[in-house]
């Protein structure tokens, strides 16, 4: 097993019934209801920060969602300052990126972010398609 999961891992992963904290499930559904991704750019990350603060009541964490324009990954967790930076709002890599602050590796965080976007924004799950272990919205031609 790699660092990063498959494509086909991926898939198996996210086909996978897992369970979370009713908290957790309920963070996400009243984050699901701001519509996360309509408002402007400062208003989609004003919900998503909402949604790290009841993420971290939810497990008695501390992470800071950072917002920084000028990094160039889709998304990092540093455990030295427990901050989560990302450069776009994206609600599977913050998801992703707050399981590594639960301790998951690469693999884990996988299955724990794709499953709980499945199972909350099923609608928005069903217009993704995977590049290796990245899950990204399918473009529609018009």
């Amino acid at each position: 097993m790699g660092m990063y999961p498959t494509k086909e891992e991926t898939i198996k992963y996210a086909a996978e019934n897992r369970k979370y904290k009713p908290k957790v499930l309920l963070a996400t559904k009243l984050y699901a209801r701001l519509k996360p991704w309509r408002g402007t750019e400062d208003e989609q990350w004003d919900k998503l920060r909402i949604y790290c603060t009841m993420m971290n009541e939810a497990y008695r964490n501390d992470v800071f969602l950072v917002r920084d324009a000028n990094y160039h990954g889709e998304g990092c967790f540093n455990l030295a300052t427990h901050k989560i930076t990302m450069s776009k709002v994206s609600v599977i890599t913050f998801m992703h990126e707050y399981a590594h602050s639960l301790g998951k590796d690469e693999h884990e965080a996988v299955k724990w972010s794709l499953c709980l976007f499945k199972r909350i924004f099923k609608k928005s799950f069903s217009n993704i398609e995977f590049e290796g272990h990245m899950a990204r919205k399918v473009v529609k031609d018009v």
